[in-house]
């Protein structure tokens, strides 16, 4: 196994081609693939209660919910 090149994670928006480039990058053979973390399905409505206007008002305690 050639462990020489570091890992790299992909993260985009639901609709924004990401099931697509995970595809895509699956067909090679030293690239391993885990499954669709749904992140942004699950921070995005957990985020409105910290938002004012287009920027959220106390990152941390957004981050620690």
């Amino acid at each position: 196994m050639d462990l020489d090149c570091p890992p790299f994670f992909i993260i985009g928006t639901p609709r924004s081609g990401t099931t697509l480039l995970q595809c895509i990058l699956a067909t090679h053979s030293k690239i391993a693939m885990a499954p669709e973390t749904h992140l942004f399905s699950h921070a995005l409505p957990a985020a409105r209660a910290y938002v004012n206007g287009q920027r959220i008002t106390d990152v941390k305690r957004f981050l620690a919910s």
